[in-house]
Formats: C-alpha cells, sequence, structure tokens
C-alpha cells in the first residue's frame, strides 16, 4: 500500500484486483472439470452476482473470503484429480487463510465433506493422506489466532459480549427477543 500510498483508489484497485483473481480462478476450475465452453458460460453467470461485479471497487473481508473460496474449490479439485500432496498442503494454507478472513468460511468444510462422502472418497488412501496433511496444516497456522481469541482482551468474541445488544438480557428474553426478530424477519 505505501506504494501508492493510502488513498481510496488503492482499495478500489485492491478490491477489483481481488475480484478478478478469484473470478479468474473460477474460470479455470470450470475449465478443467468441463472445458472452455462450460467455463465462459459460468464466468458469464458469475458476473451476474452484483454482490462483487456491480461493486467491484470495494476492498473488505468479503472479497477476500470470495478469493479463500474460490482456491479452496479449486485446490481440493486438484488435491482429488491429480493427488499430489502439494495441493493438499495448498488447502491448509488457503483454508486457514479463509478462517481468519471471516469465520463463515468454515460453511466450506460442508461441500467438502458432502463430495468426500458421497463419491466415497474415503476409499482413497492418498485423499485420506491429504485432507490428514490439510488439516494438520490449517491447525498449526490457526493456533495462534484460536489462542489470540479465547485469551486477548480486544478478541471479536469479548467484544461481541461487551457491546451486543442483548448481552445484559437473561437468557429467556434473549430467546424471546431472538423468536420475535426471527418472526419479523420472516413475516415483514
Amino acid at each position: 500500500i505505501p506504494i501508492f500510498g493510502y488513498s481510496v483508489f488503492t482499495t478500489y484497485l485492491l478490491g477489483a484486483l481481488i475480484t478478478c483473481l478469484s473470478l479468474l480462478v473460477y474460470w479455470r476450475l470450470l475449465h478443467h472439470m468441463h472445458g472452455s465452453k462450460f467455463a465462459w458460460i459460468g464466468l458469464l453467470a458469475a458476473t451476474c452476482i452484483t454482490l462483487y461485479c456491480f461493486r467491484m471497487y470495494y476492498y473488505n473481508h468479503n472479497v477476500v473470503l470470495l478469493l479463500c473460496v474460490v482456491l479452496t474449490s479449486y485446490v481440493f479439485y486438484q488435491g482429488i484429480t491429480n493427488q499430489k500432496m502439494h495441493w493438499w498442503a495448498s488447502l491448509g494454507l488457503v483454508g486457514a487463510a479463509g478462517m481468519m478472513t471471516k469465520y463463515q468460511y468454515a460453511l466450506v468444510i460442508a461441500p467438502i465433506l458432502y463430495i468426500y462422502l458421497s463419491q466415497k472418497l474415503w476409499r482413497i488412501s492418498s485423499v485420506n493422506w491429504g485432507i490428514t496433511i490439510s488439516v494438520t496444516i490449517a491447525s498449526i497456522l490457526l493456533m495462534p489466532h484460536v489462542y489470540w481469541i479465547f485469551h486477548a482482551e480486544s478478541s471479536p468474541i469479548n467484544y461481541a459480549m461487551r457491546t451486543s445488544l442483548g448481552a445484559h438480557l437473561s437468557l429467556s428474553k434473549s430467546i424471546s427477543w431472538s423468536l420475535l426478530w426471527l418472526v419479523d424477519l420472516l413475516f415483514n
């Protein structure tokens, strides 16, 4: 950032570059899976997602999360098709980066687990070793972050507990206000 100076332009450029990189990785994944024609159609469909493409100048944790999710898909696919350990190590690195970007990244585990189970990948020893390597690398990289979350005064958990609107409420009040919010969300 010091190269360009601290300006709005820097964040616009960074947001656009990361979004374009995400779309490129997405295109490459689709190209590997189904060929060029399918990849272009998928890319054009992805550019219709206005959250990322209409406001391409945004740079925030969601933009980085997109890159981490797309990279996860790509390296996971490479790991199960090529069965080379460097793809599994990359999955561990990307997984740790994704979790530190936004905890919502944990939702990526569900489709990976679904593919692992539905395709019966547990029968392939190199895939099992690869997943073990990925989880080990991600766990080692996340250990300092997890320690910080539970011990630092300024961690997100402590911040949420101090500033939450419902932090002072009893359990029954918290549940009733949450249900009221849900009813309002669903029927309003």
